[in-house]
């Protein structure tokens, strides 16, 4: 049996909100921290086969200046909100990056072999230059996990 955990993203209404759990922190600070868990529990074994860094492709995206870090002070032109209006929740672009992790993970294929031959991106109604970036995002995060070839 396979067995995979999902690192998540860091969720801005823990992050920005006072008095939260993250409150001061980066934005980086849950996901890596998750990241690191999940890393961990892989590590110790116990059936478990790999961690999909869904919340480590979501700092990336950030840092890369796709994302906007902080959904509540507005998204920067040219960028893209992960969140949903909850701030908690992802959205389309959020789901759409996460689903690119989790397929980059259990199959070992490159995100970037997906440009024109699925039609996800085009379901959810984004952008096609914001699917490739999220595709590049993911496929260099998958990447510097070892994950891909």
């Amino acid at each position: 049996m396979v067995v995979d955990l999902v690192a998540t993203w860091s969720r801005a209404d823990l992050t920005y909100r006072p008095g939260a759990r993250w409150s001061g922190q980066p934005i980086y600070a849950m996901a890596d921290e998750l990241a690191a868990a999940t890393d961990r529990a892989v590590a110790e074994g116990g059936g478990l086969t790999a961690a999909v860094a869904v919340g480590s492709a979501w700092n990336r995206a950030i840092r890369d200046g796709l994302a906007d870090p902080n959904p509540y002070d507005g998204v920067a032109y040219g960028q893209v909100d992960l969140w949903s209006w909850d701030q908690y929740h992802a959205s389309a672009e959020g789901y759409y990056l996460e689903a690119l992790m989790v397929f980059g993970t259990l199959t070992g294929t490159d995100p970037h072999r997906l440009d024109g031959r699925e039609r996800a991106a085009d379901d959810l109604g984004l952008d096609p230059r914001v699917a490739a970036r999220l595709r590049a995002t993911a496929s260099d995060e998958l990447r510097a996990r070892g994950r891909l070839g």
